[in-house]
């Protein structure tokens, strides 16, 4: 019997909790949650004189969901950092400095196989941190304590990088992340 795709892939043993978060090209550590990969078209509706039997329904402007990130908490105050780089106040300082400008990063969200193999990969296009959200302290409880970022961009690309499930094909994530990296103006 012929193997599918869709065997093949679930054949490499992947979970929800087998992933990997990268932000240009390097591992932003562990997390224990990723949310709001999607999107959606907004749709309009015409109705059209005389004609009651339907209504025309027509494709308008794309979306995409803010992603947002959740990890326990660790030493490394990075995410907090990145946000306070994106945060009003540092962009008002760059502004008065002549250099009003927010660096935007591409991240890479991939589901990774039983075996650490890369199955599929959502590239987040020219995302920014939005919000970021601390643990939540209290004598009350003794809960894990976590951070969550989240990040707004400007699209998603979803892909295995061209190689069928299953495949011994190494993925290209440098050429996907040039295909979402703006180019410079001259």
């Amino acid at each position: 019997m012929r193997s599918s795709p869709f065997n093949s892939f679930y054949n490499e043993g992947p979970t929800s909790a087998t992933f990997i978060v990268e932000v240009d090209g390097k591992i932003l550590g562990s997390f224990r949650e990723v949310t709001g990969l999607g999107g959606k078209v907004e749709i309009f509706e015409v109705k059209e004189g005389g004609e009651n039997g339907f209504v025309h329904k027509l494709p308008g402007r794309f979306t995409f969901d803010d992603v947002t990130l959740k990890r326990g908490m660790t030493f490394d105050n990075g995410l907090y950092n990145w946000f306070n780089e994106a945060s009003g106040s540092r962009f008002e300082l760059g502004s008065k400095r002549g250099k009003a400008t927010l660096a935007r990063q591409n991240v890479a969200i991939t589901l990774m196989s039983a075996k650490g193999k890369r199955l599929r990969t959502w590239i987040l296009s020219d995302a920014i941190p939005v919000s970021w959200k601390g643990p939540e302290l209290s004598i009350e409880t003794d809960e894990f304590l976590v951070e969550e970022i989240t990040l707004a961009h400007h699209g998603l690309i979803s892909s295995n990088m061209g190689a069928p499930a299953g495949s011994s094909k190494k993925p290209r994530i440098k050429a996907l992340k040039k295909a979402v990296t703006p180019k410079k103006k001259k």
